[in-house]
């Protein structure tokens, strides 16, 4: 067993810190199992604790993060990281670690405390507020065709106007929320985010907007919330279109388990120059998580849509499913990896093909986040994306590559 998952070494360690005796501790923990190289480890995070209990809480975050940089999975040193966090006022990074913990623990006692420790968190600063700024270069930023005409039920159109255009663009956005807790279970939310990219040429830039609020019930195993959501959409700077609409979600946690999440939602959806696409979508979504240990997850979902419109041939029905894998690897790299395959199928003829279009989509995401590379409190993260959309109408045909590299605190 790991030294700092030894409880009754731990209890004797932790004596012997807060009374000051340094030097005992230090000793303790040096023999504490015999094997050379766990008490090595032992002594790292005894010095590690000494920084923490002397406020020297900076250096004692960074001797726990170099710790958990080659043993992730230390459970121990990662719950004494979010505490040290917690204290210098980190708390993205507090909640971080701490909720790694919560979910990948199958002991219900255990969960109960980082849940706990989780509330005094949020209930002491019951806002959140993120941002980010990335160099982001698209070899398709406006999800063109690769040649200058396609055909279309047989006759060929000039497809000069929507032809693919790569670029260098920055990518930004802005999130925040705020809590207002009614009770110990019941909690009113309130959220908007905003997110886009500037390119050189501003016809291709975009803008996303979104704003929410949420009444939900949580119990340890369950969270219900029903709230309403309304998005904003820009190319270009000019209006594209809005939505506005209920949506329910519902997830159990099932202990060692992991969390089923389910969700239920409708929308209006209105284009400010496209009537013909105006209409309602409904979404039905499914959702598995499972934290393996606080070092690694995955997920698999599967979402369906109904989207109807003014113009029947501009409906579909969408299927897609997906998986989700993240592990933190040894020298302090956090990968993540999402796969989804998308499929639409829309609802009368095409003009001119006397068949209804049908879509096919593959999306791929890789980050890596360098977290010992951090800097003031931020870290890079390199993010990788691939998306081919393979259509029975050639105009929306299209490959698009994209890299981003990012400052973030998520780690």
């Amino acid at each position: 067993m790991a030294p700092a998952r030894a409880d009754d070494n731990f209890t004797t360690l932790k004596a012997l810190i807060e009374s000051g005796q340094y030097d005992k501790a230090r000793e303790f923990a040096a023999h504490a199992t015999g094997d050379a190289a766990t008490d090595q480890l032992n002594l790292a995070f005894t010095n590690a604790l000494i920084l923490k209990v002397q406020g020297h809480y900076k250096e004692a975050a960074a001797a726990m993060r170099a710790i958990l940089s080659d043993h992730p999975d230390l459970t121990r040193v990662r719950m004494e990281l979010s505490d040290t966090l917690y204290r210098m006022g980190d708390i993205e990074g507090a909640t971080y670690n701490m909720q790694l913990l919560a979910d990948s623990t199958s002991d219900t006692t255990q969960r109960s405390f980082y849940d706990s420790y989780l509330s005094t968190i949020r209930s002491n600063r019951p806002w959140t507020l993120d941002g980010y700024v990335a160099i982001a270069p698209s070899t398709n930023i406006n999800n063109g065709v690769a040649g200058d005409t396609v055909t279309i039920g047989g006759v060929p159109f000039d497809a000069a106007g929507n032809k693919q255009k790569s670029g260098i663009g920055v990518a930004y956005g802005v999130a925040g929320t705020y809590r207002f807790m009614l009770s110990p279970e019941w909690d009113f939310t309130v959220g908007g985010k905003t997110n886009g990219n500037v390119y050189t040429d501003q016809t291709f830039d975009q803008l996303n907007g979104s704003v929410f609020g949420e009444l939900a019930r949580t119990t340890q195993m369950w969270r219900v919330g029903l709230g309403v959501t309304a998005d904003r959409t820009l190319f270009g700077w000019n209006g594209f279109n809005w939505d506005v609409g209920p949506q329910l979600s519902v997830s159990r946690h099932v202990g060692g388990n992991g969390t089923v999440i389910g969700t239920l939602g409708w929308k209006y959806v209105g284009y400010d120059q496209e009537d013909a696409l105006n209409g309602g979508e409904t979404d039905v979504g499914l959702r598995y998580l499972k934290q393996m240990s606080p070092s690694a997850s995955w997920g698999v979902g599967v979402l369906f849509s109904d989207v109807n419109a003014n113009v029947q041939f501009n409906g579909f029905r969408r299927y897609r499913p997906s998986i989700d894998l993240y592990k933190e690897l040894w020298g302090g790299l956090l990968t993540s990896l999402s796969v989804g395959y998308e499929w639409r199928e829309y609802k009368a003829d095409y003009p001119l093909t006397g068949a209804p279009r049908e879509d096919r989509e593959v999306d791929v995401d890789l980050a890596v986040t360098f977290r010992n590379l951090s800097w003031r409190g931020f870290a890079p993260k390199v993010e990788y994306t691939y998306t081919h959309n393979a259509s029975n109408i050639e105009l929306n045909t299209y490959d698009s590559q994209a890299i981003g590299f990012y400052l973030t605190k998520q780690y």
